[in-house]
This record gives structure tokens, sequence and C-alpha cells, in this order.
């Protein structure tokens, strides 16, 4: 049985137990939902879509969408994800006319949406992205660039904000564009640099679990490149991560770019599962 849940906390009275069995794979969708709960307006106050599909009394399939951002879809159970649920889902996103630019997930379980909203309503998958999640336990530190590990200070908000809009246009282009400046003023405290006579890296945790800690926003300028400072940067900043409570780390990565994905398997993140994002025409 499908549930279109109002509230962010009516999807995680449902969902949160089932979530929380596998924390670091559904980080994402955990973090995206503490977020509606936490800051409703962080969306620019738009609805958003939050569904749980219940067999037994159990959820074992949840879709989450904060337009203008696209579906996240995550499976409780082994295997394939139950054709009801998914059917169920494209159906009640069409009877309320939410937009769909795309899906993203475990990379079986989106790639399931994909093709049966494409079999469904003839728009075809015009692009995909691939990442793989990796998880962190314990760091491995690097040998250091010069410069050191800190935290972001006011007198950075300036380069951070460049840096911000800059890492989304090269990392998802096709995601709307993030405004720089309200990210990097209002959330200042999750981001570090690693500084050499001024900023040259930067890294965010930009989201928390219960037990872990999110690192995004990782980021050097072209020309500052192959110099080992986002490797220094995120196995600092990690280690503060773990230093501060957290039992573990989490990140994405592009799976075309070889570089990032060595980098941080070298510092002591190892591959959890591969995610795939389908876009959609129009």
């Amino acid at each position: 049985m499908l549930t279109i849940h109002p509230t962010a906390a009516g999807f995680l009275e449902q969902a949160q137990e089932a979530l929380d069995r596998d924390e670091a794979l559904h980080n994402l969708m955990i973090g995206v939902v503490a977020r509606l709960l936490e800051q409703p307006d962080y969306y620019a106050n738009q609805p958003a879509y939050l569904a749980t599909w219940s067999a037994g009394g159990a959820p074992t399939y949840a879709a989450v969408m904060t337009p203008p951002y696209g579906l996240l879809v995550a499976a409780f159970t082994p295997g394939a994800p139950p054709a009801g649920a998914v059917d169920a889902v494209i159906e009640s996103l069409l009877a309320g006319r939410w937009p769909m630019p795309s899906v993203n997930g475990v990379s079986a379980v989106s790639g399931q949406l994909a093709r049966a909203w494409s079999e469904r309503t003839g728009q075809r998958v015009n692009g995909e992205m691939r990442e793989r999640l990796y998880a962190l336990r314990q760091v491995r530190r690097p040998p250091s660039p010069p410069g050191l590990y800190r935290k972001a200070e006011a007198g950075d908000i300036s380069i951070l904000a460049e840096w911000i809009t800059a890492f989304r246009a090269e990392a998802i282009p096709t995601d709307p564009p993030l405004d720089g400046v309200r990210i990097a003023t209002q959330r200042l405290e999750i981001f570090s640099v690693w500084d050499d006579g001024g900023p040259v890296a930067m890294m965010g945790n930009n989201r928390n679990t219960a037990h872990l800690a999110s690192v995004g926003f990782v980021y050097t300028p072209p020309g500052l490149r192959g110099r080992g400072y986002a490797t220094a940067l995120v196995a600092a900043g990690s280690q503060a991560l773990l230093d501060s409570g957290r039992a573990g780390c989490v990140l994405f990565t592009d799976l075309n770019n070889p570089t990032s994905n060595d980098i941080y398997q070298k510092i002591g993140y190892e591959p959890l599962a591969d995610f795939t994002m389908y876009r959609f025409d129009g």
C-alpha cells in the first residue's frame, strides 16, 4: 500500500526505522528529509513529495522529491523493489502533476523506476550520472602539503561563495545552480578549508545522520589542483568529524572521475554502493 505523507515528520514516523537499518546507504534520503523537518524553508517553501510503500505493515520502499530537484528512491528489502511499489509511485506522481527531471538511488533501484517511468509516460532518459558511495571509519593520513587545515571563517565567505557556485557547475551541471553567497553566509559552520597563504581548497560537512557525517562540496580551483590540498583537507576534515563523536563519514564521488575515487580510497574511504541518476527529456 502506498502512503503519501503531507509532512516530513509523518514520513519519518513510518520510514525512520527502515532507513536507520542501513544508515550509510540511505544517508542522502535521511539528510534531505531531516532538512525538511528542521528547515522548512530550505527548499523555497515548495511542497515535497514524500511516499512510502508498505507490505505486511512494514515499509519496503520510499520515494522523496523536493522540487526543483528530482526523485530519490530507496528499497529496504533485498532484491528488486516490488513492482507494485514502483507503479504506485509513478501513478501518484502523474496524478499530482509532479515534475520529473530525474530519478536517483542505488543503481538497480533508480534504474527500475527510470525504465518504468519511460514506458508509462514516453519520456525518455537523456543522460545519466554514475556515482559511488564511500564510507570511512578510520582515516589514513596522507603526506601533508604546505599549509594547514582550519575551519572556515567570516573572511572566507566571498571565496567560498565563488567555489560553491563553481563546484555545482562542474559536478552537477544539469541541476539548478546554487546560491553560493546564501550557502556560505548562512551555513559557514559546515565548511573547512586548507590554508596555504589563504584558502586553496574547501570541504563541507553538508548533512549528518544519527551517527554519520556526510562530506561534500570538496573543491580545489583548477589552477591549484595536483598539489595534494584536497586530499589533505578531506583527511583532516574527516578526522575532525570522527573526533567530534561521529562513528564514520560518507561521501559520493563521480565514477567518471578516477582521480577523486583513487584519492578517497587512499585516505580510508571504502566503496559501499553505486548510485545512478537518470535524467529525463524536458
